[in-house]
């Protein structure tokens, strides 16, 4: 993983500090799935943390300094 290039403004990283804690806080008050079920609550809350990341393109799949094609 790494952090995109995406320069994120002081209102989104707001949000998204406070939607990791309401993701931590919620997932403590229900069931963990059924797929989860053999790891832990914190592995779960981890993903669901790791998902959010991703949807929001704060961060990416890769290595920071990956080989890269040339355009010819």
């Amino acid at each position: 993983m790494r952090r995109t290039e995406r320069e994120l403004t002081d209102v989104e990283i707001i949000d998204t500090f406070d939607k990791i804690v309401d993701t931590i806080i919620n997932n403590y008050e229900h069931e963990v799935p059924e797929s989860f079920r053999k790891e832990s609550r914190a592995a779960w809350i981890g993903y669901k943390i790791q998902r959010m990341l991703l949807d929001k393109r704060i961060i990416e799949t890769g290595k920071k300094e990956e080989q890269r094609r040339l355009k010819v």
